[in-house]
């Protein structure tokens, strides 16, 4: 080829590939032209990606969307009831289709053809698998109208699925990148169409733009299964870490993030329902995001609040349930009697030795000298 192509040499390495260029007109390698190949496949390229990948349909890899006609559209619209499922059956995207369906002037009713099926009374039902997912949910979904979305890490992508069967639905899982602060984050979206589960979550408090704003309603506060909505919250919004610390000493961090109101409502659970002093716990606003955050730290109150959490449990993150059974295993030895703590202090003589040995951090073994008042 020629240093400077022109439409000639467009139309020649055309036909070299068994078809033809029906443009008329060349301005540059990345300018859309319209190809044909042999099999009558029409589709528009530029001709840096002809160079690369020729025929789609041919080479299995898309759908040349020229192919859809009215007569085609029509006829899949009845038999596969939803934009989604065309897509999915042609290899491109619902706006795509959607694209095309307008073209053509296409009418359809969107209650019963963008609607998938679903358990439609499911957040009525004051259930573990209700409470668990509507927690998810206020952490991690979003409402817009009559749709709920959920987005997760692409590496979280068996729990979406783990969720979509609880909801009983056909729904689809869709995959993609997203670009933040200059990095490319792999993620999955769950979208749900569907009037009554939007109406439903309203009990929770959850409705749209609710992320500067949610607060848990006084009747979830008080309920018994209040433990499996938090849980399902600390799946989507909490942070379970061990940290290694002082002398090698691991310790267990559990952080939350919501609004300020919503974590001072979570202290006060915490507070009650595991018997916990947190007089001096308090949401923090962080400096670089509109969000606040409470952090509680040591191995006794991390796996209290953990065996609480997860009381009675048979939905969770897994990765999650990991480090929680991690930390809470640093935690089953460190329950000592004032006994124990004298006898160790007679025999190894100093604070230091004696935190090492029961793998407490020096403030740790401050406090429960206080505690048990040794002098």
């Amino acid at each position: 080829m020629p240093s400077k192509l022109t439409i000639s040499n467009i139309k020649t390495f055309a036909e070299s590939k068994g078809g033809q260029c029906l443009s008329t007109e060349y301005i540059n390698a990345k300018h859309k032209l319209t190809w044909c190949c042999s099999n009558n496949h029409i589709w528009d390229s530029s001709y840096d990606n002809a160079l690369k990948r020729w025929c789609g349909i041919c080479g299995g890899t898309r759908i040349i969307l020229k192919t859809f006609t009215k007569e085609l559209l029509t006829n899949e619209l009845k038999e596969l009831k939803t934009i989604t499922a065309i897509a999915n059956k042609y290899g491109t995207t619902p706006a795509n289709v959607t694209k095309y369906l307008n073209k053509f002037n296409i009418r359809r009713n969107r209650r019963n053809n963008s609607k998938h099926y679903y358990d439609l009374n499911l957040f009525n039902k004051d259930t573990e698998k209700s409470f668990y997912i509507a927690g998810f949910l206020a952490a991690d979904g979003s409402v817009f109208n009559n749709c709920i979305n959920l987005v997760l890490a692409l590496k979280d992508e068996g729990h979406l699925i783990k969720i979509k069967n609880l909801l009983n639905t056909d729904a689809f899982i869709t995959t993609g990148n997203s670009i933040y602060q200059g990095k490319i984050y792999k993620f999955c979206r769950l979208s749900l169409y569907s009037k009554e589960l939007v109406n439903q979550l309203k009990r929770f408090n959850i409705v749209r733009n609710k992320t500067k704003i949610y607060e848990m309603p006084e009747w979830l506060i008080i309920h018994p299964l209040i433990n499996h909505f938090l849980r399902g919250y600390s799946d989507g919004d909490f942070c379970w870490r061990i940290h290694k610390v002082e002398r090698g000493i691991n310790r267990m961090i559990f952080k939350l993030l919501g609004t300020e109101k919503f974590l001072n409502q979570c202290i006060s659970i915490f507070s009650k329902q595991c018997n916990l002093d947190l007089s001096n716990k308090k949401a923090v606003k962080r400096k670089d995001a509109n969000v606040y955050y409470c952090d509680f730290g040591g191995n006794i109150i991390c796996s209290k609040l953990a065996l609480w959490l997860y009381k009675d449990s048979t939905i969770y993150l897994e990765r999650k349930r990991d480090i929680v059974l991690s930390g809470c295993e640093l935690a089953i030895h460190k329950e000592i009697t004032k006994d124990k703590l004298i006898e160790t202090f007679t025999r190894l003589g100093t604070q230091i030795a004696v935190a090492k040995e029961l793998g407490y951090s020096n403030s740790r073994i401050c406090q429960l000298i206080k505690e048990y008042q040794i002098q």
